[in-house]
Order: structure tokens, then sequence, then C-alpha cells
């Protein structure tokens, strides 16, 4: 898939909302699209939890949607000038049901899940994630994505075949 689709859409789904806030939403795109193998929707669920925190945590300035294409990953991050948040609460931040600088009373409301299922849904793809962020400063959230070149999805399905074959107790050749 085409990380630089997912973010285009990504900012043509916020872009209402941030406006409404009085944000700015920029996004930092390589020159020539990126593809990484991932699942689509899942990829867009990861970018639209974080970019939906940054948007529910920040008051004023931006938030900015960055990719960087890398030798073995792709380098993905979410950045926002809104509240931060300590170093004691950073390792917090991605246990389900969490939600760290929570005010009380009206206002964003959440679950407390988006983090924790963005974690999921990364390390799923053999990825990381991982926080940034001091008090009054902002908020940078980076997850990376391994890039799989043809080799790897042909060793992977060339591997599942074998495993496959193994089970059902199978002979196979491979030319």
């Amino acid at each position: 898939v085409s990380m630089t689709e997912i973010v285009r859409e990504v900012e043509t789904f916020f872009e209402t909302t941030v406006k409404d806030k009085g944000l700015e939403l920029k996004t930092n795109l390589p020159e020539v699209a990126v593809d990484v193998y991932a699942d689509r929707d899942k990829i867009i669920q990861v970018f639209t939890n974080l970019v939906s925190n940054a948007i529910k945590f920040t008051e004023a300035g931006r938030i900015e949607i960055a990719v960087v294409e890398k030798e073995d990953e792709i380098l993905c991050s979410v950045e926002d000038t809104g509240r931060g948040i300590s170093k004691e609460d950073i390792p917090k931040m991605f246990v389900k049901f969490q939600q760290i600088n929570r005010v009380h009373g009206d206002g964003e409301k959440g679950t407390g899940l988006g983090l924790s299922i963005a974690k999921s849904i990364v390390e799923m793809h053999n990825g990381e994630i991982w926080v940034e962020s001091a008090l009054n400063k902002g908020t940078k959230i980076y997850f990376s994505l391994p890039k799989h070149a043809e080799e790897m999805i042909f060793k992977e399905y060339v591997d599942s075949g074998i495993k496959e074959a193994k089970k059902n107790n199978t002979k196979m050749s491979l030319i």
C-alpha cells in the first residue's frame, strides 16, 4: 500500500475538524510515493487514532504527519504542539483504558483504547511505536514498519507452503 496515499486520506478526513478547532494540519511526505507491505485499513486506523489524540490534546498550533523512507523501514510520526506528557506518564500511554491528561468535566472524552490499539496494530506488522514528549511542549509519536521487498514476500510464501506441506505430510518440489 502507498503510505503517501494513506496520509493524504487521513489528512482529508481530519481537515474540517482541524480547521474548526483553529489548528493547522501539515504533512511532510517524500517526493516519491512510499509503499509498504501492510493492511491498508489497519494502518489508516493507526494514523486516525494518533491524529485524533493530537487534535484532542492540542488547543493551539499545529499537527504534523510525516513519513520518512529509511533503508530497511518506513518511519512515520504524528507530532502536535499540545499539552505534552510528563516523563513518568509516557510508559502508561499504551496501556488499555489509560487517559493521560484527561481534564474532568466537559470536553473530549474517549475510552483510552486508541493508543493501545495502535500499538497492537503496529506490532502485528512487526513494527515498533514510541513517544517523545514534554509537558506543555507537545508530543511526537513515532511508529516504524519494516520494508518488505519482493524477496521477503516470496520467502514468506514459500515458508508457508513448506509448513503446510509438512503439516499435511505432503511431498513437494521447489524449483
